[in-house]
């Protein structure tokens, strides 16, 4: 029996070791060729792979390039400087205020009010706003103008993770009409 069970592993590390084609890593070409020797040591019959068929591909309905059925996502309207500006100023190991609430165009002006030295680093790694160690020590000021709507979750690197402890967010929403 335990010769059975090395065999049967090793026919499996044979399949495994081929390329890997399907999503779970085998092809039915690659179990075909394993199958004569799993139904020798196990007695049986091998078993069967159902044929794959392809996925019907998306077509478009006009020259803009838009999915059948599908309706244009949206971008976000980017809106222009209005002038106003928010405070939040980098305390030793917090934001104050944690969260602000503002229009899009208003300009979010960090001062490092500490003693350490702060960052501020937007959570999500695509964003392109933000001030490093070198621009944020004590008595800085780093200004930046959120011109679309959304939330900007950002931290320091030095006191806090992405989630927990010098964390805070730019929550924007579009001006009113």
């Amino acid at each position: 029996m335990r010769a059975r069970i090395l065999l049967v592993a090793a026919a499996a590390v044979a399949v495994s070791s081929c390329g890997d084609d399907g999503p779970d890593g085998t092809t039915a070409a690659q179990l075909d060729a394993a199958a004569p020797l799993v139904s020798a040591v196990l007695g049986q019959a091998p078993p069967t792979v159902p044929p794959t068929t392809a996925l019907p591909t998306t077509v478009a309905d006009d020259a803009s390039g838009d999915a059948a059925g599908e309706e244009p996502v949206d971008e976000p309207q980017a809106f222009a400087p209005n002038g106003e500006a928010v405070e939040v100023r980098a305390l030793d190991n917090t934001f104050r205020p944690e969260t602000v609430q503002i229009e899009a165009g208003t300009e979010v002006l960090w001062i490092n009010g500490g003693r350490n030295e702060h960052n501020v680093i937007p959570v999500n790694e695509d964003e392109t706003w933000g001030v490093d160690l070198e621009g944020f020590q004590p008595g800085d000021e780093y200004r930046f103008v959120f011109d679309t709507p959304g939330t900007y979750r950002y931290y320091c690197t030095i006191h806090a993770t992405k989630d927990v402890g010098m964390i805070g967010a730019v929550e924007i929403v579009a001006p009113a009409s």
